[in-house]
């Protein structure tokens, strides 16, 4: 058998490093995913929390805004 057939007859697609690199970049891509589903639930829980927080403790949004323009860094003019 000629070296060249007989060289892509050997060929495993599975230790390409193309494959591999695909592979990789599909589970890359899934974990992506999960870190977003998992950053967007803890943004709703801590929006939850918040907005509770400041039911029982009576704080208003003109109270909110005011802390928060408080912590905001002043810009050079």
């Amino acid at each position: 058998m000629p070296d060249s057939l007989r060289s892509a007859a050997s060929f495993d697609g599975h230790d390409s490093p193309t494959l591999r690199a695909i592979h990789a970049t599909a589970r890359q891509v899934q974990r992506a995913r999960r870190a977003e589903t998992v950053r967007l639930r803890q943004r709703e829980a801590l929006l939850d929390m918040l907005a509770r927080v400041m039911a029982d403790l009576h704080i208003t949004n003109a109270e909110l805004n005011a802390a928060r323009r408080a912590l905001a860094p002043t810009r050079p003019k």
